[in-house]
């Protein structure tokens, strides 16, 4: 890995999480605290074999600080992406596999006017009880409407749902802040309720209103 995809891969974290990478690494390899200059390879071809160190400390910080799962005592936020989850399909749609283990957590209650339902979870490589994340998406027979809800715990962001954090419009709805996006194909929203967020996507552009109606109904 070349010194400035490194410093790509650092810079590309928040503030907070490139400190602390900087930190272990310059901890752990003895760096200064400004990081050497590239130099070129038939010059110091010592410095490849440096670098080499770092980026495999790097890529192991990285690794760490998004496969484990976080101490329960803090705010900390985990980053899964594609890499390091696996889709498996639940042979129950949501409702009842809440119900059947003893899940509090809310629906979109179409199943008696589904035409089709597909339910999915995503859970760390090798740990099928490690949840990243539940997937359900419902066609409504009535209105030929496509819903994809996904769920998560408010601990844990998922690299395909980093886009319903863009949007940039809010509402209240039942005293909880609802957050949207839309463009011309789809409608986007997501909540926070009991400590899990809920994202729905719709196959509606600019259909804010509808998925208003759609979490007053999930809500309690």
């Amino acid at each position: 890995m070349k010194d400035y995809e490194i410093h790509k891969l650092i810079e590309q974290q928040n503030p907070e999480a490139k400190e602390r990478l900087w930190q272990r690494i310059k901890s752990e390899l003895d760096l200064p605290d400004n990081p050497p200059a590239p130099a070129p390879v038939a010059a110091k071809p010592k410095v490849w074999r440096r670098w080499t160190a770092i980026a495999a400390a790097l890529v192991c910080v990285i690794t760490l600080s998004i496969v484990l799962p976080l101490t329960l005592g803090g705010e900390k936020i985990r980053f899964s992406d594609f890499e390091h989850y696996t889709v498996a399909r639940l042979e129950q749609n949501l409702e009842d596999y809440f119900l059947s283990n003893n899940r509090d957590l809310l629906v979109v209650d179409w199943y008696d006017i589904a035409e089709e339902v597909k339910t999915d979870y995503g859970h760390i490589n090798e740990d099928p009880n490690d949840v990243v994340f539940f997937m359900e998406t419902i066609v409504n027979n009535e209105t030929g409407e496509i819903l994809t809800l996904y769920i998560t715990d408010n601990r844990t962001r998922v690299d395909i749902l980093e886009i319903y954090h863009t949007g940039n419009n809010t509402t209240s709805v039942r005293n909880v802040s609802v957050k949207y996006s839309s463009d011309v194909l789809y409608t986007r929203a997501m909540f926070e309720y009991n400590k899990n967020v809920y994202y729905l996507n719709i196959d509606v552009g600019n259909a804010q209103e509808r998925l208003t109606e759609i979490i007053e109904s999930m809500l309690p």
